[in-house]
């Protein structure tokens, strides 16, 4: 005769394909979000030869979006820190100024820039790419041990935090 799986035993698979489905989307969100912080700065080496030392529209479009992105980043590493969950708004500014640094880059390069449908659906993946990550991140790791949560803020750190236009070389 067989044996019909039991409540218990399809809860958890129920589960454990739950905790695969988190980490792999998890796992997305952050190589989208260090893929965009790379693409940036291959964006500055590409304008770097074209602007003079002056280049302030490059510059500025640049520092604003990485202070954008760097204010979320904070503020996703302070609530994993404090056990607090994070601001959304800040995923909104962050994406808005990429985009707005895309478009600088693009025409600085002589290349076209987003169309406004299009920059809207970027702006609104980014959005929703950097609110996953805050939220996936607070989720898994606010009631973690201090040392745990500490390797999180560094990981996090090390691969989402953008350089200045200087530094990039």
């Amino acid at each position: 005769m067989k044996r019909l799986p039991t409540f218990a035993s399809i809860a958890g698979i129920v589960i454990a394909a739950a905790a695969i489905a988190h980490a792999a989307d998890i796992g997305k969100a952050l190589a989208d979000a260090e893929a965009r912080r790379r693409a940036a700065e291959s964006g500055v080496r590409q304008v770097q030869p074209k602007v003079s030392t002056d280049g302030s529209d490059v510059r500025t479009a640049y520092a604003e979006a990485a202070t954008a992105q760097n204010a979320w980043l904070d503020a996703v590493i302070q609530s994993l820190e404090k056990g607090a969950a994070a601001d959304a708004t800040l995923a909104e500014a962050a994406a808005k100024s990429l985009v707005a640094w895309v478009n600088v880059r693009n025409r600085t390069l002589g290349q076209p820039e987003m169309t406004a449908a299009l920059a809207e659906g970027v702006r609104k993946d980014i959005v929703r790419n950097l609110v996953d990550i805050s939220s996936q991140e607070w989720k898994a790791n606010h009631s973690s041990d201090a040392k745990k949560r500490a390797a999180v803020v560094a990981t996090l750190d090390q691969h989402l935090r953008w350089k200045t236009f200087e530094e990039i070389h």
